[in-house]
This record gives C-alpha cells, structure tokens and sequence, in this order.
C-alpha cells in the first residue's frame, strides 16, 4: 500500500485600490504535477487564471470576498489541499474642484470638495506658466495678488490614508483677466 502525501498550499491576503489589478498567486508543494482551481466569492468579478497565479485587472468593490485556491496533484487517487485569501477593495477618494476667473491683481482661491476613507491629503500643481500658490497642501490654496501668468491649469491629487494610498485627480482652470485701462480722452482739459 502506497500512502501520498498531501500537497501544501498558501495565499497571501490582498488590499488594493479601485481600479487596480488584483494578483493572487498560490505557493504549493507536492509531488507529481501540480494543477490548480480558483473559486471566487458570490460577488467576485472575472478570473484570469494561469496555473498558480489568478488575476482580476480592474478591481471593484464587488470583487472583495474570500478566494480559494484548490491544489491538486497528479497521483491516482489525486491528493489536495485548498487555501483562501481575503481580498480588501479600497474605494478611491472623490474630488471635485470649480473653475476660477478673476481680474489681475485680485486673489485666486481655489477649493477642492473631497470624500473617502481615512484622513485625505492634498497636492496641487500649478501650471507650468507660472502660478505660486500658498497651502499647496491644503483643501483650500491661494494665490494673493494675481497676475496673467497665474492663468492656466491647476491639478489637485487627494490621497486617503489607507494601504496602499488611494487616489484621484480633479483639475481646475484659472483665467486671469487684464484690468481694463480706460481710453485716454481726447482733448480734455485738467480739471484745475
């Protein structure tokens, strides 16, 4: 009488952020050729399988659940070992930001409105024209003088504090408009 061993099998637990891949990848050991089959959670999203590794390339929150992973070996009678993996889908943060328009010489305030998990981080940029603006790191930058250059694109990234750190973009354009001069009058006399 022959007695086989079982075949090993692990599978780490994944946290990734909308829209990213999910990779799975199941370690085994065991004699004989090895084969492997993945079941997903009822409310998983598509497998792409390829022997010991299991991919979704776009995840959404419908794909977090518990995965498993089934090791067969090639003996007769086949030995097995099954493992599972907890998969975490974290939702992006969402933000917003308004256009701006303001004549030269006044201030730019531009406000970017986000939600999502955790404490949220702001990084703006400015265009590559010009523009300084005081509390890049804040919801709420400014600009206290304008000048024509200030005009252009404004990019807000909004990170969550989760791992991995999620993220999302929003853009805001800024138009400077020139102060009017009036037309010189023509002919007029001082006013004494």
């Amino acid at each position: 009488m022959v007695v086989n061993t079982n075949p090993t099998v692990s599978v780490a637990n994944v946290t990734v952020c909308e829209g990213n891949a999910i990779n799975l990848t199941a370690t085994a050991t065991g004699t004989a050729t090895l084969s492997y089959a993945w079941a997903e959670p009822g409310t998983g999203g598509t497998l792409t399988i390829t022997d010991n590794v299991s991919t979704i390339t776009s995840a959404v929150p419908g794909d977090a659940g518990t995965y498993t992973v089934t090791v067969s070996d090639g003996n007769t009678p086949s030995c097995r070992a099954t493992a599972t993996a907890t998969v975490v889908v974290n939702a992006n943060p969402i933000v917003s930001v308004a256009n701006v328009t303001v004549c030269e010489g006044n201030a730019i305030n531009l406000t970017a409105t986000a939600t999502g998990a955790a404490t949220l981080t702001y990084a703006w940029a400015e265009p590559a024209t010009g523009g300084t603006l005081s509390n890049a790191t804040t919801a709420t930058p400014s600009i206290a003088v304008s000048v024509l250059v200030d005009a252009g694109t404004y990019t807000v990234t909004v990170s969550d504090g989760n791992t991995p750190s999620c993220r999302a973009t929003a853009t805001a354009t800024v138009v400077v408009n020139t102060n009017s001069v009036p037309p010189a009058l023509v002919g007029a006399t001082p006013i004494a």
